[in-house]
């Protein structure tokens, strides 16, 4: 890794696919196809009629993203920075609402040290930086179920805040419907067992 990519703080400098998603893929991909086509049309009207008179684009942005819609991301390849964060989020918030009444001193050392090691090892580095300086400012309250709950909702909510997405309700009935319990169409037609 150069110097100048380590230096840098554009979140578009890290190409590692835990520091992207596939919009930023798709809006590479069209970048790349309209500059392949502009050179395939300027290449053609030197060219002459050495191509037929008609250039072919290797694929549209369409084909991409119809492509990019329809394949599985179960398919072998890295997690993206919206998958990594939503399985961490999904990680962290069903941890919290399994997590005693009443820890012990050392489940509480394992809850800090899970929010501290990701803080530190998060594969995302900007996001990384981030969440480490969050829960600097705001340490996980560790001290029972509904403290860590609350805890993990109002960091999440900071992070969708800053991505402009929607915030969640941090109240305990809210959270454990949805990270604990689940809602009644979680359990019908045997899609889960109880």
């Amino acid at each position: 890794m150069s110097s100048s990519r380590r230096k840098s703080k554009d979140p578009a400098d890290c190409e590692d696919p835990a520091c992207t998603d596939m919009a930023d893929l798709l809006r590479k991909g069209r970048a790349l196809a309209a500059k392949n086509k502009e050179k395939a049309a300027t290449s053609t009207a030197t060219d002459g009629k050495a191509a037929g008179g008609r250039a072919q684009p290797s694929s549209s942005a369409a084909e991409m993203e119809e492509h990019a819609a329809s394949s599985s991301r179960n398919d072998g390849c890295p997690l993206d920075k919206g998958e990594l964060g939503a399985a961490t989020w999904g990680l962290i918030h069903t941890t919290a609402a399994h997590y005693p009444e009443k820890p012990s001193k050392e489940t509480q050392d394992q809850a800090r040290a899970l929010v501290t090691g990701l803080a530190g090892l998060y594969p995302c580095t900007y996001c990384r930086k981030d969440f480490r300086e969050e829960v600097r400012k705001l340490p996980p309250d560790v001290s029972s179920r509904v403290a860590l709950s609350l805890w993990a909702c109002q960091q999440h909510n900071l992070v969708n805040e800053k991505i402009g997405k929607p915030t969640f309700r941090c109240t305990l009935p809210a959270l454990d419907e949805r990270w604990k319990q689940g809602k009644p169409s979680c359990w019908e037609g045997g899609a889960k067992d109880v």
